[in-house]
């Protein structure tokens, strides 16, 4: 199984906030099944750009983090299918659906509910990691 992570559901695992812990541990449970995590090298910009913008984490937290994520190169047929992407996406959250499509993913992880939309629409099934669900429950948004 690929599960493909956008930005939204990693700062989940940083920042304090509802969802945090779901998503935490979620994230473990796939880490102890040996699943195949990733996410594009756009996740490396954000996360570092996001981390220093809200004073969430230290760069070494933030590389430690990715780390434990498969990143891709990004390369420039993942840039034009994101750019011929009709579903009226930003730039970054199109960039990452056309990574997950790539890859082939099973599971779009994102708590954008935009990209969320798309990548059903696109028949990737889409999950967030809800904080009232149980450790390894997830809510599809599916179409």
């Amino acid at each position: 199984m690929i599960v493909y992570l956008d930005t939204s559901a990693v700062l989940k695992i940083l920042i304090d906030e509802p969802g945090m812990q779901a998503m935490r541990e979620t994230f473990n449970g796939w880490q102890l099944a040996g699943g195949d995590v990733v996410s594009s090298y756009l996740l490396h910009t954000e996360m570092h750009c996001a981390a220093r913008r809200r004073g969430v984490a230290a760069p070494e937290v933030i590389d430690t983090l990715l780390g434990a994520i498969g990143l891709l190169d990004i390369d420039r047929a993942h840039l034009l299918a994101a750019a011929k992407s009709a579903h009226g996406l930003r730039s970054a959250d199109a960039i990452h659906l056309a990574t997950a499509l790539a890859v082939d993913a099973d599971i779009l992880v994102t708590y954008d509910l935009e990209l969320a939309e798309a990548a059903a629409g696109e028949g990737l099934r889409a999950l967030a990691p809800d904080a009232a669900a149980s450790a390894a429950a997830e809510h599809p948004r599916e179409s």
